[in-house]
C-alpha cells in the first residue's frame, strides 16, 4: 500500500515517533557509519570532517 511506502521510518516504540526525531537524516547517518565501520575513523576524525559531535 502507498501509505507503507510514504510513511516516515520508525521503530514505533511510542505513538507518533519517527526515526528522525532521534537520529540524523539517513544520508548523514550513512556517511558516519561508513567512516566508522569501513574506514575505521575515530569520532574525532568524523567531527573534523564536518559532522556534529
Amino acid at each position: 500500500p502507498e501509505n507503507v511506502i510514504t510513511k516516515p521510518p520508525s521503530a514505533e516504540l511510542k505513538p507518533g515517533q519517527v526515526d528522525q526525531d532521534s537520529l540524523p537524516p539517513y544520508e548523514i547517518l550513512d556517511d558516519i557509519l561508513q567512516r566508522l565501520v569501513q574506514n575505521h575513523q575515530s569520532a574525532a576524525q568524523i567531527v573534523a570532517a564536518g559532522h556534529a559531535p
